[in-house]
């Protein structure tokens, strides 16, 4: 119970500092909404080693309830500061619940998280960047704008991700062509993420990667 109590603590911290954050105009749009989705999101990740996937399951539903009514009350403007449509903050809870009920090897579960908070969020960032700095053109997807130099960002950083997951949680040990499924596996995930419009990449890109490594793990 203690655990449990002190991550939503933390994340209510997290939530909090991003909204002063927000309020005071030193952190805004695109930036505000993706400081938050990356700390939230990889302080999500690492649960597993220090919480069972009783209480991550409990932590979803209360982030989902959260979620829908922030969404009408607007409670944390700092994550609805974008003015497109988005349903990612939603689905990056529902994702969590999703990965908790398959209660996968606990480096799986980090590895599937963190392309959404840390790969996709870095994308944004990046490609935000990019776009008021540089201008650089654009393409789009389904009348959504990406860029190079985010798709770049994400694919370098999930193959950061694999790495280390590899590395540490020796699941692989023995299988054949594992840099390559690696590559692989980071190319079709920003496919993914290129297509995954209105948020919904935050519950395609956990849900493939969990897939994915599940099924290639030795």
């Amino acid at each position: 119970m203690i655990r449990i109590l002190a991550a939503i603590l933390a994340v209510g911290l997290i939530l909090v500092g991003s909204e002063y954050l927000w309020r005071k105009k030193i952190v805004r749009g695109e930036y505000a909404r993706k400081l938050i989705h990356i700390l939230v999101g990889c302080f999500v990740a690492f649960m597993p080693f220090w919480l069972s996937y009783s209480w991550i399951i409990v932590f979803a539903f209360g982030a989902i309830a959260l979620s829908i009514l922030n969404n009408y009350h607007h409670f944390f403007k700092a994550g609805l500061s974008v003015k497109r449509r988005s349903y990612g903050d939603l689905l990056l809870a529902a994702a969590m619940l999703v990965c908790g009920s398959f209660q996968p090897n606990k480096w799986i579960f980090m590895a599937a998280i963190l392309h959404v908070s840390l790969a996709d969020g870095f994308a944004a960032v990046v490609g935000t960047y990019f776009d008021k700095r540089h201008k650089a053109k654009p393409y789009t997807v389904f009348k959504h704008k990406k860029t190079v130099a985010g798709t770049v960002a994400f694919i370098v950083t999930s193959l950061l991700i694999l790495i280390v997951t590899i590395h540490f949680s020796h699941l692989f040990v023995g299988v054949r062509n594992l840099w390559l499924i690696a590559i692989s596996i980071s190319l079709f995930a920003a496919a993914l993420e290129n297509v995954g419009v209105y948020g919904t990449d935050n519950i395609l890109l956990p849900v493939f990667i969990l897939l994915a490594l599940s099924a290639f793990k030795s």
